[in-house]
């Protein structure tokens, strides 16, 4: 399994209501991928990539994998997929991850990462936040990775809990500025 490096940041609701700020820093690199270049000038690229890296979350030791598809033009493009922060144990939290890549030095590659679901001792929960990752080479390469999230570790078992809505992200500003509504 590939190293990396890893930190996380916590703050607590004084409240005590039960929902934390959590921060988990982690270089995610790929363990495989099924990526293809396509046209005679070789600027499309598509396909999948599974990447994944050591951090941690709420304090303990987890592995942090996604898998996410790609197309590119140039670089640049719609990004989305799977992410899930898995514990020891097996317990994990899952996300879907809808981002927007642009190429540059390095590629910035933000997303929103809407929750799906846990199990284990993360069933009670429920989360969202922002994924911020950038890249220093082409699609494959470590992705320097910084996911901020909102968790509500009451979740599902609180009687007044509602799942934490992820803030907007570039990728939903371009794609509601690329809808079209007919007349």
């Amino acid at each position: 399994m590939p190293t990396s490096s890893s930190t996380t940041v916590a703050s607590v609701d004084p409240s005590g209501s039960g929902v934390v700020s959590e921060v988990v820093a982690v270089e995610l690199r790929s363990e495989s991928s099924d990526l293809h270049t396509l046209g005679p000038d070789g600027r499309r690229v598509f396909g999948w990539n599974l990447l994944s890296g050591a951090s941690s979350f709420l304090g303990q030791p987890v592995q942090v994998r996604l898998q996410g598809s790609v197309e590119y033009i140039d670089g640049s493009g719609p990004f989305d997929g799977f992410l899930r922060i898995v514990a020891e144990d097996g317990s994990e939290l899952a996300f879907y991850v809808d981002g927007q890549a642009t190429a540059g030095d390095p590629t910035e590659l933000p997303a929103r990462l809407d929750f799906i679901g846990a199990t284990g001792r993360y069933a009670a929960m429920v989360a969202a936040g922002q994924f911020e990752g950038t890249r220093e080479a082409a699609v494959g390469a470590p992705v320097v990775t910084r996911i901020s999230l909102i968790v509500d570790t009451d979740g599902v078992a609180g009687s007044s809990s509602v799942a934490p809505v992820a803030p907007a992200t570039s990728a939903d500003s371009a794609r509601a500025s690329a809808e079209v509504t007919p007349e």
